[in-house]
């Protein structure tokens, strides 16, 4: 005999909540994105997230990843506080139908989260611009699209010195990576001869730096090397204080260049290839400006996750892992590049100096 009580109740129950279907699970592969999308990292963020996004929208047009409709949830993993971007990946992982995640964006944010994500074999992460290489090797799961910055950092040294400089003057900051850069710095502008007249390193978040400034003017170096993220607060202030030296920086973006009101004009900077063509006409037509900083490298983040789960034909991280970490010549939206075997890419810096609003390459 039907009971109707019981019927009715699991009818009601089935409405309010409704079981996960199959063909939702088959017909959708879900991507993580952990990018800073808000605070001073939010420019390398929020043109990462549109290069990953770019990327997905591709895919779905020519039929997804093995069949599936490729889905981003994103979350906003505000790097510059450690403990945010631990929320992000944590709220990720609420959700078991994730199993590849782009991000994050800083090494602020990544370093936390490394060991968090090492411990689960079940996930693939790849950070379109965490450039220390602490951030890979700290599992086969993880990986780096974006060089390791160690590497621009040290061309810049080696630039100084075929400039003939011998002085230099740093302006860095108590903020770990910069602090990293910072060193990286002084070791190889040593070994090429050079010494370092004076160091100043203020709190990541100082914005009054006049006597810094100062400090730097009066140690009379042969140029000013800005290892910080403050860099348009810094050049203002030298440029009130007189300071005509050049200048270096490990890095720039577009948004610095502008807030600094001509103060950068000259800078010259070390970072990588401006992306390809055929991608920055994509980006345009989607999104109506020119692609920015991390914007090629998300892109390619999230198309190597696609690449190796169509080779393995399934997106078991045991599978993939080994495929990606075996990549060779992956022509990229950032260049063609390999990755080895601990899960870097391997890329010529370029020097680059700023030019109004833009950048112009150096000619060495």
């Amino acid at each position: 005999m039907c009971n109707c009580r019981i019927l009715h109740a699991f009818f009601l129950f089935s409405l309010l909540f409704p079981l996960r279907s199959a063909s939702a699970d088959t017909h959708t592969l879900k991507m993580g994105v952990m990018l800073c999308l808000s605070g001073d990292c939010a420019e390398w963020g929020t043109n990462g997230f549109k290069g990953a996004q770019l990327a997905a929208d591709e895919l779905n047009r020519r039929g997804g990843i093995l069949g599936r409709r490729v889905e981003l949830v994103v979350q906003d993993s505000k790097d510059t506080i450690p403990s945010s971007s631990v929320t992000a990946f944590r709220a990720l992982m609420l959700d078991p139908d994730i199993q590849y995640i782009v991000g994050p964006t800083w090494t602020v944010g990544g370093m936390p989260v490394a060991p968090l994500a090492a411990k689960r074999k079940d996930i693939v992460m790849m950070s379109p611009s965490v450039g220390v290489k602490e951030f890979n090797e700290t599992a086969s799961n993880l990986f780096n699209d974006w060089p390791h910055d160690e590497v621009a950092t040290r061309a810049l040294a080696r630039y100084a010195a075929k400039k003939g400089w011998k002085k230099a003057a740093i302006f860095g900051s108590q903020d770990p990576f910069y602090m990293t850069q910072t060193r990286i710095f002084e070791e190889e502008f040593r070994v090429l001869g050079g010494n370092v007249a004076e160091k100043v390193e203020p709190l990541p978040d100082s914005r009054e730096l006049k006597m810094e400034a100062l400090r730097i003017k009066k140690s009379q170096p042969d140029f000013v090397i800005f290892t910080n993220y403050q860099a348009d607060f810094i050049a203002k202030e030298l440029h009130r204080a007189g300071f005509s030296t050049p200048m270096l920086a490990v890095q720039m973006e577009k948004d610095r260049v502008k807030a600094a009101d001509g103060a950068l004009e000259g800078v010259v900077f070390a970072m990588y290839d401006k992306p390809d063509k055929d991608f920055t006409k994509k980006f345009k037509a989607r999104f109506q400006a020119e692609p920015g900083i991390s914007a090629d490298t998300a892109y390619d983040a999230v198309m190597l996750f696609a690449s190796a789960i169509e080779k393995a034909k399934t997106t078991s991280t045991e599978k993939t892992v080994p495929i990606l970490l075996g990549t060779k010549n992956f022509r990229g939206a950032s260049g063609t590049f390999s990755i080895d075997e601990k899960g870097a890419v391997d890329k010529k810096p370029v020097l680059w100096q700023v030019k109004g609003l833009d950048y112009e390459r150096v000619i060495e």
